[in-house]
């Protein structure tokens, strides 16, 4: 069953307690994001669960006002899958016209 609410709570963790696949670590070389870009995504973005999987994703209404305008466009549409426990990283990538409404068909049953 799909829950796409942001509602559960969670311990914030530090970026250094999170596990990182091997898939992520050759996606997000490939894909060129930055650690910046993965970090405000698992900590500002809206999460959607599915099966297995947790995705992180950042929209316009979960970046900050006092944010750069620059780093907001760099931002928006980070797209972080982690697993389950929210700890162990799966993927990463950057889609910013239609990543919500894309992992909103994709996560529904």
């Amino acid at each position: 069953m799909v829950d796409m609410k942001n509602t559960c709570s969670r311990k914030p963790y530090t970026f250094a307690e999170y596990r990182e696949t091997v898939h992520f670590q050759q996606r997000v070389e490939q894909r060129h994001l930055g650690s910046d870009q993965v970090q405000f995504a698992l900590l500002y973005g809206s999460r959607m669960f599915c099966g297995g999987a947790c995705a992180h994703i950042v929209r316009h209404q979960d970046i900050p006002s006092w944010i750069d305008p620059k780093l907001t466009r760099r931002y928006h549409g980070a797209v972080v899958i982690t697993a389950l426990d929210e700890v162990t990283l799966v993927t990463a990538y950057q889609d910013s016209k239609h990543g919500y409404s894309r992992l909103k068909k994709k996560f529904r049953n």
